[in-house]
């Protein structure tokens, strides 16, 4: 925090940027027009309005707006497979000395904010997650693999992902007799893929998720994001407020769904694995227990 790294003065390496063209993207995106305003609050509306009238935030849409150096005139909408034409798992290897712990991100890319698949893709989530969840049972209490795990999902405008993340011992990823964190987490999701969760899993699952929403509720934070969010994304306001979202979509997510959002999405295709490391990897066995996946 003591370099100024976010001045193009700090960077002496020639780049394609310069300062003129980010004080264009700058103007181009931060304007009053583009941006949303998520307020929760027991002031009237009325009394909202008036407040921001006294700012910028209520004038209308500039008409200038020049098409910017390095611009898409629109999104590129196309997703190509992760995997490469040989139909292996991409894996990026990041050395870093220093490092005392190794860590080993499985990312898979899903749907986006849209999509129905997120819900049985956010109980699956809380189903390995937790004390109970299946990548402590099996990592930590059962093995002793990890100093830490935890399974993150989040959806954009157009794409997701379903990332499973773990801290381990740099000899323990992949070990010697065949074992380690990454062939457990290999033959996890395999088993996911073969047998999907069970009845009782998604029931626990569900508990923990309406707590999770019964303490969000009590969250201004939480309530603001989430509608500031859906319009920015799905460019209208939420179809389903925030205290209702439990009781309309996760209370009703079945084991099918979430056995299906497992095919679909967690299969190598799909899949992006990132590790940090010291220490030498044995780069043909990681290599090999990735392309066990299908």
């Amino acid at each position: 925090m003591r370099f100024p790294i976010d001045h193009i003065s700090y960077h002496p390496t020639p780049t394609h940027l310069s300062y003129e063209d980010i004080l264009k993207w700058y103007k181009w995106f931060y304007h009053p027009s583009n941006m949303v305003c998520s307020i929760v609050t027991n002031l009237p509306f009325s009394k909202i309005i008036s407040i921001l009238k006294r700012t910028r935030f209520m004038d209308p849409p500039s008409k200038e707006c020049p098409q910017l150096p390095f611009a898409f005139p629109k999104p590129m909408m196309a997703l190509e497979p992760m995997s490469n034409q040989l139909g292996k798992a991409c894996i990026r290897y990041i050395q870093k000395k220093g490092v005392a712990a190794t860590v080993l991100a499985m990312g898979f890319r899903t749907c986006g904010i849209q999509s129905p698949d997120r819900y049985p893709l956010m109980v699956l989530q809380q189903i390995l997650n937790g004390f109970s969840g299946r990548l402590f049972t099996d990592l930590r209490t059962k093995r002793g693999l990890t100093y830490s795990s935890v399974c993150v999902v989040d959806f954009n405008e157009y794409a997701g992902y379903f990332q499973v993340r773990v801290l381990t011992d740099p000899h323990r990823l992949v070990q010697d007799d065949h074992s380690g964190v990454l062939p457990v987490l290999v033959h996890m999701i395999k088993e996911l893929q073969k047998k999907g969760v069970t009845a009782e899993e998604v029931r626990h699952a569900k508990g923990g998720l309406k707590g999770t929403y019964l303490l969000n509720l009590q969250s201004n934070d939480a309530i603001a994001t989430y509608n500031g969010s859906q319009i920015i994304l799905t460019n209208q306001p939420p179809k389903v407020p925030f205290q209702d979202v439990y009781d309309t979509y996760l209370a009703k997510v079945t084991k099918a769904e979430i056995d299906r959002v497992i095919k679909t999405y967690l299969c190598k295709a799909n899949l992006l694995v990132g590790i940090l490391y010291d220490h030498a990897v044995s780069k043909k066995k990681i290599e090999d227990n990735v392309d066990q996946l299908e």
